[in-house]
């Protein structure tokens, strides 16, 4: 429910209506699909001037490399922020339904596969991704 001071804007409930109920088709829990939220709208925020259907493979890519040299996530984390993002640009179409953007966000998420591959050990597992599970 939204404070008088709050106004709603229907476009953007039905965009997280779509993408979580992709998160809950895809078998992801409440709490996970809470965190693949955050992520999403993490990225969304680096973005204020851009819409998501804008974005290219470029804007992916710096934003996860700017992420991943702060170094205050660990290899599971960087692992969900890329799976959210993913999840985020696929329900928003876009440049990242062609093989090529989905190519990217894969590519990385082999990279801390690779690096780290015990994710699963810490309530994450690595292969599909929770906030891409089942694809």
């Amino acid at each position: 429910m939204h404070s008088d001071t709050t106004r709603s804007n229907p476009a953007a409930d039905r965009f997280w209506d779509r993408y979580i109920t992709s998160l809950s088709d895809k078998g992801v829990g409440e709490a996970e699909a809470r965190w693949c939220v955050i992520r999403a709208e993490q990225y969304i925020k680096a973005f204020p001037d851009k819409r998501l259907v804008e974005h290219t493979v470029e804007d992916v890519t710096g934003y996860l490399e700017s992420i991943g040299r702060l170094g205050r996530l660990t290899d599971w984390q960087f692992a969900q922020v890329i799976d959210a993002i993913q999840n985020l640009l696929l329900t928003a179409g876009g440049c990242f339904g062609s093989r090529g953007g989905l190519g990217l966000l894969a590519g990385f998420r082999s990279l801390t596969a690779v690096e780290s591959p015990n994710h699963s050990q810490r309530g994450y597992s690595t292969p599909g991704g929770a906030c891409v599970r089942g694809e």
